[in-house]
């Protein structure tokens, strides 16, 4: 099912957080060229459709869902723009990343004002628990980049090691939208514990599918140039079970991938033709798969509803999807 069609209960709902976005983005003078050209790249919006399903499931009334829907995205947003620096991507969304447009300082600036205003919008619910959530989670992702700049280029990277910065750096936001729609909704306890449960663990397998489309995808399909991790000296999980080979030949070419900083001793097809021949694409697919599983099942104590399917429906599209 295309995500077009699995949005249609809170499509309405999407379009309020889109002229939410575009109302802060038109709010300061001197910045509002920038952020409307940040927000007219648009991403999939994941995380902001987990927060509605998930407080539509619960029936929640007013403005609540779709102002914390926004404060998600904005940090989201807020993330990319300070990833694209310290990576020096080239690419976002199929755009130039902003910062090789306005330069390093003007994007790590135009970062902290969404983070900024992200908080801005979570202390309007007054909710402390909601806002414990968020923060939580910013910190954590802030946690999760640190950790990853500390790996970078490490030959022997252990997939413990890997999923741990993983959840930190892009589940612990899923996990945190699906505990705020349950907190609006005045879920129980148990209940709670099992949408965080699932928002953890459908990040998980967002993020192994991007580290396999990374590698095996397309430019147009991705928006950005194929292999950026490895260039950018990041192994995921791909990499890493091809390490585990402890084969000498694929240790030398990754080791020379990472010395140049591209693709210069080794092309990139024979990197692609490691992944695809060697077990690893399986590998990842299976792990993305297993986690896709977990947050289903999570989902099982909850009350059958419309919107609980739909959030079975977008896990799905999580590991099917080809961009």
């Amino acid at each position: 099912m295309e995500l077009k069609e699995i949005y249609k209960p809170i499509r309405a709902e999407l379009e309020e957080v889109e002229t939410l976005i575009l109302k802060i983005a038109h709010e300061s003078l001197f910045i509002r060229k920038e952020l409307t050209n940040i927000f007219s790249a648009k991403g999939k919006r994941v995380r902001p459709a987990i927060l509605l399903f998930i407080s539509k499931h619960y029936n929640v009334k007013g403005k609540a869902p779709i102002i914390l829907a926004t404060a998600v995205e904005l940090l989201h947003t807020a993330s990319l723009l300070h990833d694209d620096v310290i990576d020096n991507a080239d690419l976002r969304r199929g755009k130039p990343s902003f910062h090789k447009f306005w330069g390093e300082d003007i994007t790590v600036l135009l970062g902290d004002f969404l983070y900024v205003k992200a908080i801005n919008l979570v202390l309007k619910s007054a909710n402390p628990y909601i806002i414990k959530a968020l923060s939580k989670s910013a910190s954590q992702m802030v946690e999760g980049e640190i950790e990853e700049v500390k790996k970078r280029g490490n030959l022997n990277l252990k997939i413990k090691e890997y999923l741990s910065i993983l959840e930190k750096k892009t589940a612990s936001l899923f996990s945190a939208s699906a505990e705020i729609g349950g907190l609006l909704g005045n879920a129980p306890e148990k209940e709670l514990k099992a949408l965080k449960n699932f928002g953890n663990n459908i990040g998980i397998s967002f993020q192994l599918i991007d580290d396999l489309l990374d590698i095996i995808s397309t430019e147009e399909e991705l928006g950005k140039p194929i292999l950026s991790d490895l260039r950018e000296k990041k192994p995921t999980l791909p990499l890493i079970y091809l390490l585990r080979k402890n084969e000498n030949d694929i240790r030398k070419k990754v080791k020379w991938i990472f010395e140049d900083g591209g693709f210069i001793r080794v092309k990139k097809e024979e990197i692609i033709d490691l992944v695809l021949n060697n077990g690893a694409k399986e590998f990842t697919l299976k792990k993305a798969e297993f986690f896709r599983k977990r947050a289903i099942e999570s989902l099982k104590i909850l009350k059958p509803s419309p919107f609980i399917d739909s959030l079975n429906y977008l896990a799905n599209y999580v590991i099917s999807r080809r961009w």
